[in-house]
């Protein structure tokens, strides 16, 4: 009888480690990227001066360069935006890449572009590739201006887009910088609507934060902005189908900080039916932990070294998982986390509430609060589908080789 008592609690103090490590294992995430969020929030809200000088200088010329694979749909109503958009005082010529099209885009470009560049190369497809290209073709053109934009065919501009770059190119001292990468097609589909809240965080809340505190806000890919000196200095290596993340990397291993321009509000649509949204979810996330995987450990190493924050910084945020994944973990951890104590629901509790926190504050400062509370009702099946997307990837595992064109809407409607 003894014996079996001994037995049983030498049992249950093997297994009191074993809980503790349970413990961690699932409350460090949650703790984590919940001060993260916390922090990033907070320091929107306390800080409002930007980390860069400020500097008197002059911009009177402009290019935007519109990479376009097959866009025939869209690229007019991109151009005319761009070509309507308040250009006062400046001189703005507007140049498309007319990327291995096999459609009408070039004719419909031809009407409304200054520079319309043909592009044939079946083995490199994809934005890196065109915008290499444009670069070393028109080096002499691109040389002529003072900031080169690049902008998606899907995109169109603020009226006063172009003229809020250039106040804040003229004030400050930033060689390279993000503008407000927004949703277009906001009210079109519920997809769209709960894609607001998701992106305000993502592309609002986040880059604003990190350029406060001293770090990079990151490349998305639409709506960037360069000084041509640096641009052509610098090239553009950038080739993976993530090449906005890579190009980011690339410049802070160069030292170069990249500003953000709140006021600068380019839309493009998301997409709405679930096949074109899966497929640039899915190149999002796996070229997301592709560079994680390639670049980030090199790159930590390199910033520590270096004792550089603005390459620590970019580690930190790459590392930052997708907000879905943990609330996958937050949620059984809040139902059942009290059947191992109070660390794991209290830490699902700490970061669900960052997490509501994030997103009021930045659909709110970006959108207003009515924009905010006609999405929130959306959230839940929003997280139900990406839960779905994110275990249909695991299962399939199929890795992405190529950039893939997402489908635009116009052509699923017509």
């Amino acid at each position: 009888m003894e014996g079996a008592i001994t037995d049983k609690t030498t049992a249950l103090c093997r297994a009191q480690p074993d809980m503790k490590t349970l413990e961690l294992i699932i409350s460090l995430p949650l703790l984590l990227t919940g001060a993260y969020l916390f922090f990033l929030t907070a320091t929107v809200l306390i800080r409002r001066q930007s980390k860069f000088s400020s500097r008197n200088r002059k911009c009177r010329s402009l290019i935007v360069v519109v990479p376009a694979h097959n866009e025939e749909s869209v690229i007019t109503k991109c151009l005319s935006s761009i070509k309507m958009a308040d250009q006062e005082g400046i001189s703005l010529q507007l140049a498309v890449i007319a990327d291995n099209c096999e459609d009408a885009t070039v004719e419909r470009s031809l009407a409304l572009a200054d520079l319309v560049w043909e592009r044939v190369d079946p083995d490199k497809k994809g934005k890196g590739h065109a915008i290499q290209a444009f670069l070393r073709k028109h080096q002499d053109r691109v040389t002529c201006h003072d900031l080169i934009i690049f902008l998606d065919a899907d995109t169109i501009v603020q009226t006063d887009y172009f003229m809020r770059i250039v106040r804040s190119y003229e004030s400050q001292s930033w060689r390279v910088a993000q503008t407000f990468y927004d949703v277009e097609n906001v009210t079109d589909h519920w997809r769209t609507k709960v894609a607001t809240l998701a992106l305000s965080v993502s592309h609002y809340l986040r880059p604003l934060a990190r350029s406060l505190l001293g770090g990079s806000a990151g490349l998305k890919g639409n709506g960037m902005v360069f000084s041509s000196e640096l641009i052509l200095q610098t090239g553009w290596e950038s080739h993976s189908i993530v090449e906005d993340m890579e190009q980011s990397i690339n410049l802070a291993r160069d030292g170069h900080s990249i500003a953000y321009v709140k006021d600068a509000r380019c839309l493009a649509e998301m997409p709405m039916d679930r096949k074109s949204s899966s497929s640039q979810r899915r190149r999002w996330e796996q070229g997301r932990w592709l560079t994680i995987k390639h670049h980030v450990p090199r790159l930590l190493l390199e910033g520590i070294k270096k004792r550089s924050w603005l390459m620590i910084e970019c580690c930190l945020d790459l590392i930052f998982p997708p907000m879905s994944l943990i609330v996958m973990l937050a949620i059984p951890s809040l139902m059942l986390g009290w059947v191992f104590g109070w660390v794991i629901p209290v830490s699902a509790i700490f970061f669900l509430t960052s997490l509501a926190l994030a997103i009021g504050i930045s659909v709110s400062l970006s959108h207003g609060f009515q924009q905010l509370c006609s999405s929130l009702l959306l959230l839940p099946i929003y997280l139900f589908e990406k839960i779905c997307f994110y275990l249909s990837w695991l299962k399939k595992g199929t890795a992405i080789k190529e950039w893939i064109r997402t489908g635009r809407n116009a052509e699923h409607l017509s």
